[in-house]
């Protein structure tokens, strides 16, 4: 039964060390969670941004009078949309 004795002390200090890298390892993941969050909220924030700066671009141009046919197209398209949004939104506050 002694001959046990230091095996059994051996495997309780292995678990120990296995579970404090089990702690460490929750943590290190809890933190990279948090970045991948945190990374996801301002690729949102950019690519918002990139959209409206493609729209202002888009709209200087039209003003600056710029613009190709494919552009104009585009842009003929995407004031049509939002036209039929607002005679949407207009319709469903007076109905």
């Amino acid at each position: 039964m002694s001959d046990l004795q230091p095996h059994i002390s051996r495997i309780a200090q292995k678990l120990q060390q296995l579970l404090k890298q089990m702690e460490q390892v929750k943590k290190e993941n809890d933190k990279l969670r948090n970045d991948v969050k945190q990374k996801e909220s301002q690729l949102a924030e950019k690519t918002a941004m990139i959209a409206e700066l493609d729209q202002k671009v888009a709209i200087l141009k039209t003003a600056a009078g710029n613009m190709d046919d494919k552009s104009k197209k585009e842009f003929d398209k995407k004031i049509t949309g939002y036209m039929k949004d607002i005679d949407k939104v207009i319709a469903h506050l007076n109905g």
